[in-house]
């Protein structure tokens, strides 16, 4: 699970984006691989994750980015 010391360029735009649409933050995740993916999990509040890949991270601009978790919320 990342937090905002560990992460803070994702961490902070997916905490605004919740932060617009009241609501609650998911956990979020990072897989180290080249490859480009993002997606949500869990079923429950509580459970919810985002998860992306370094690769997507690196390869995007924050607004493109945000765009991504934007819609995996």
């Amino acid at each position: 699970i990342i937090d905002r010391k560990a992460e803070p360029r994702l961490y902070n735009l997916l905490e605004n984006l919740c932060i617009s649409r009241g609501i609650t933050m998911p956990q979020l995740r990072i897989i180290e691989t080249d490859a480009r993916n993002a997606f949500a999990s869990g079923v429950r509040k509580g459970q919810y994750s985002i998860t992306v890949t370094r690769g997507l991270m690196d390869a995007l601009t924050d607004p493109e980015l945000e765009a991504v978790l934007g819609h995996e919320l």
